[in-house]
């Protein structure tokens, strides 16, 4: 099944939006969608993060956020689906917290890419944490 990018990206907000009550999600389109889709299995992604955000859910406190970037992008040349999580927690949390919240967003994108194969990097992103960053292969079809 073919699904638009601006599709995938509305997807991804309704399955973040009905899982992480009150936890403020931003999206970020760092790519040029607009003349071009991307090849994605969306029941796939959807059950991927799925199990990725009720692992989330149940750990990530109110004064939290979730950030995520969608972009296209290339490994050894096949195309790919490049989505990045970056999971804040206030400063003012103890060390031991904010470490904590780093290893939720490895969790996060771990599962997915048990469901979908790819490729995972992290990052470190200041005192709050660890930006992670994971490459999804896409149907070259």
């Amino acid at each position: 099944m073919r699904m638009e990018a601006g599709e995938l990206v509305e997807a991804l907000l309704v399955q973040l939006r009905a899982q992480l009550n009150g936890t403020p999600v931003a999206i970020a389109d760092a790519g040029d969608w607009r003349d071009g889709g991307v090849m994605v299995d969306p029941g796939r992604f959807s059950q991927a993060l799925g199990v990725a955000v009720r692992h989330l859910v149940d750990q990530v406190g109110a004064e939290s956020t979730l950030e995520i970037a969608v972009r296209r992008a290339f490994r050894d040349g096949q195309a790919g689906l490049e989505v990045d999580f970056r999971l804040n927690r206030p400063s003012e949390e103890p060390a031991l917290l904010q470490t904590a919240a780093a290893g939720m967003a490895w969790a996060v994108a771990e599962k997915i890419v048990m469901l979908h194969g790819g490729e995972l990097h992290e990052s470190t992103i200041g005192p709050e944490g660890k930006s992670v960053t994971l490459f999804l292969p896409l149907d070259p079809s």
